[in-house]
């Protein structure tokens, strides 16, 4: 299995090269830009992202078809955005850190974005911080909360406050068709410090939701476990009718397989594994997947709506397969932000600079999706240490998914365990 998924990251990998050398108005591969380039208030506005390819497939085609529309239209009164790409650091601190002084001592970005990471924090956040550069992306981790320049798109996932969302928990138990009462509930997550606070906010929301946690474990390695035996056989020992794998979509994929084969029939999952191309591609992955519930923080392509259908049309613009996944969404959603926050910066009658784009976000604004169905509304500050309180849900069927509940949004809960 992990060999096919392999194979697909590669091959998404050189389907994102292909599709940027081809877009001429986004201009992917950046001409030498002057160190000073990036605080004019004139020019194309470059920019480049950082994800890990293996759990975020597709975010350089999402972003580039959400750019390329904008600038086909003109972009900001004239001016393009350059985009030079998304790195793949294979969810390596150390990569992503070199992947970061590329983008910003080198390349002299505006922002770095699309941002799809399971890992960022640590010497990233802080070189980020020290450059003043702005930060845009998918952010489910500390780093991205109540730091002026990282925007999230989907709010502060890990709160100081204790603030959680009761979106994914509530889309749940409905789909369990059992009261909470009923639940008993196993997670087994990342042993790194992101999941870890993720497992203890999450497991508190279900206990106040009404359920009973009957496991909180965080055992499996980050890049990936010799074997599934360990987690297994310490989840079926607290005899669950439910399973919630706080973890990236490959070790997600993996632990589903071996829940099953191990004979484990109750409801099983996670908020990771939304990848339409792989159930139709990959088997293993179909099979693995059938059956288990993706909660999404973010709308999916079975949600039917304006949003969806327009992100679908800008990908066959650019030459890419319609196909939203978990990548994509994340690569088109932080494009559309990032193109309103440009928007609202211009707007204020200032230059469009790094400084004056933060400006806008820390003088509060209030982001409301570009179409009906679409990701939002963004408020800040509220966001900077709340999370955005919305969620899709599908379950795997077969080489699809069906869709469970659309993109919702309910109230965010305070939690005694913050970041």
């Amino acid at each position: 299995m992990q060999a096919l998924r392999t194979k697909r990251v590669i091959a998404s990998m050189a389907l994102a090269t292909s599709l940027a050398l081809g877009v001429g108005a986004v201009g992917v591969l950046a001409d030498s830009v002057p160190a000073s380039a990036a605080t004019q208030p004139s020019g194309p506005i470059v920019v480049g992202g950082i994800d890990a390819g293996f759990n975020f497939p597709g975010t350089a085609q999402g972003f580039q078809a959400r750019i390329a529309r904008f600038n086909k239209a003109g972009g900001l009164g004239g001016r393009q955005i350059k985009f030079l790409g998304v790195s793949d650091d294979q969810d390596s601190p150390s990569s992503e850190l070199s992947d970061a002084q590329q983008l910003i001592q080198s390349d002299h970005v505006f922002a770095i974005t699309p941002v799809a990471d399971d890992v960022y924090g640590g010497a990233t956040a802080t070189f980020v911080d020290q450059s003043k550069t702005p930060i845009l992306g998918y952010g489910v981790s500390e780093p991205w909360c109540n730091d002026k320049y990282a925007v999230s798109i989907v709010g502060c996932q890990q709160s100081s406050a204790g603030y959680e969302t009761t979106a994914s928990i509530k889309q749940i138990i409905q789909a369990s068709k059992k009261p909470a009462s009923q639940l008993r509930v196993a997670m087994e997550g990342y042993n790194i410090a992101a999941a870890l606070t993720v497992s203890k906010t999450l497991g508190e929301v279900w206990q106040k939701q009404g359920a009973n946690v009957v496991l909180n474990e965080n055992n499996i390695p980050l890049t990936g476990a010799s074997s599934q035996a360990p987690f297994v056989q310490a989840i079926l020992a607290t005899n669950p009718n439910v399973v919630f794998e706080v973890t990236g979509s490959a070790a997600a994929v993996t632990l589903a397989a071996a829940l099953k084969a191990a004979g484990y029939k109750g409801l099983i999952y996670n908020g990771s594994s939304y990848e339409p191309a792989a159930l139709q591609s990959e088997p293993s992955v179909a099979s693995a997947l059938n059956g288990v519930y993706v909660t999404n923080l973010l709308p999916t392509g079975y949600d039917n709506t304006p949003a969806v259908k327009q992100e679908q049309k800008d990908l066959k613009a650019i030459g890419a397969v319609p196909d939203i996944e978990i990548g994509t969404d994340a690569g088109y959603w932080s494009a559309d932000l990032f193109i309103q926050l440009l928007q609202a910066t211009k707007n204020r009658g200032v230059a469009v600079t790094p400084a004056n784009f933060l400006a806008t976000v820390a003088k509060g604004i209030t982001v409301k999706p570009s179409m009906s169905g679409g990701n939002g509304p963004l408020t800040w500050p509220m966001l900077a240490d709340q999370p955005q309180p919305c969620n899709a849900t599908v379950q795997g069927a077969g080489t699809t998914y069906k869709l469970f509940q659309k993109f919702t949004c309910y109230n965010n809960i305070k939690v005694a365990t913050g970041s």
